[in-house]
């Protein structure tokens, strides 16, 4: 624990910096200062749109991490939400998102997309964005902050959390660690965000 006031304030700082350099990267307006890993992360996702919402549906993407869907089935289930998965296009490995911009209804809080999705492939959500904005939803985008580097960030894509594992940006991994999950979002949204911000 950072007891000096010296030591206190310069963790401070390293935290904004972080946060500002991540919020910037997910095109989003602020990041918190980071979480558990890149499946607690996406729970904590889904669980900012239920609370925004009021609703009680997720519609996600079958394309995304299998264990962050396992993630958020166990997470979950004992809150009562109903999620729907919508498997990828078979044997392309694509994102289906006419299927889901199609699951999206009046009771759905969030679509949940991958971008890049968990085989690496890049499609626009912009649709599906749409889509589920349309019908009062949110769009929490899982999300590899490297891709970020070279992609439009899923912020500008009309993503309203951006979420996922920021590991590949810090130390190797060594013996099953570090991890560090990352969440981004909206402004409008910061009072819904769960962890530390500086």
């Amino acid at each position: 624990t950072p007891y000096q006031p010296e030591i206190s304030q310069g963790i401070l700082q390293l935290i904004y910096e972080y946060q500002t350099m991540m919020a910037s990267l997910c095109g989003c307006d602020v990041s918190n200062a980071s979480l558990y890993d890149g499946a607690t992360a996406l729970v904590e996702g889904c669980q900012m749109a239920l609370r925004q919402t009021g609703r009680n549906v997720l519609v996600i993407d079958g394309a995304i991490h299998p264990h962050y869907i396992h993630t958020v089935k166990s997470l979950l289930r004992v809150q009562g939400v109903e999620i729907q998965i919508v498997s990828p296009k078979a044997n392309q490995f694509r994102s289906d998102l006419n299927a889901i911009a199609s699951a999206v209804s009046e009771q759905t809080a969030a679509v949940v997309v991958g971008y890049p999705n968990f085989y690496g492939v890049i499609d626009d959500i912009g649709s599906a964005a749409e889509a589920a904005h349309k019908a009062g939803a949110m769009v929490v985008a899982s999300s590899n902050p490297i891709a970020f580097g070279l992609l439009r960030p899923a912020g500008e894509l009309g993503a309203d959390i951006v979420c996922g594992e920021a590991q590949s940006l810090g130390v190797p991994l060594q013996y099953g660690g570090p991890y560090v999950g990352y969440i981004a979002c909206k402004k409008e949204f910061v009072r819904r965000m769960p962890g530390r911000l500086v």
